[in-house]
């Protein structure tokens, strides 16, 4: 499976010779996950026991959902993976999602409010 990402880069599912079967999606974060004094949220860092590695988020309400992924046993799992680029009544917007996750039950994309 491949993705259209931000840019006219393609991303797909590789294949992860240190797992076997199993395949991993590969991405960088569109944003970083930085705070400074006073700002209401707590970005950070929860590391996921299937897939072995730290994953970013900006809220505490994001972070309870990864915890909740872990549970799950998602295989992979990225931070705001890209940008969706599309028109509306008044003109262009984008938006990038918080997760994009790969369960038993398919691949989801995920926006937490």
């Amino acid at each position: 499976m491949e993705l259209d990402m931000a840019g006219g880069q393609r991303q797909g599912l590789l294949a992860d010779p240190g797992y076997g079967s199993r395949t991993s999606l590969s991405s960088r974060p569109m944003r970083g996950f930085t705070w400074r004094a006073k700002q209401r949220h707590r970005p950070g860092l929860e590391v996921m026991a299937p897939t072995g590695r730290k994953h970013g988020f900006e809220w505490s309400e994001e972070m309870r959902l990864l915890v909740a992924l872990d549970f799950l046993r998602a295989s992979e799992v990225l931070s705001q993976p890209f940008r969706m680029d599309f028109e509306q009544a008044g003109g262009q917007a984008w938006h990038i999602p918080d997760f994009l996750a790969v369960t038993g039950g398919g691949m989801w994309l995920l926006d937490v409010r």
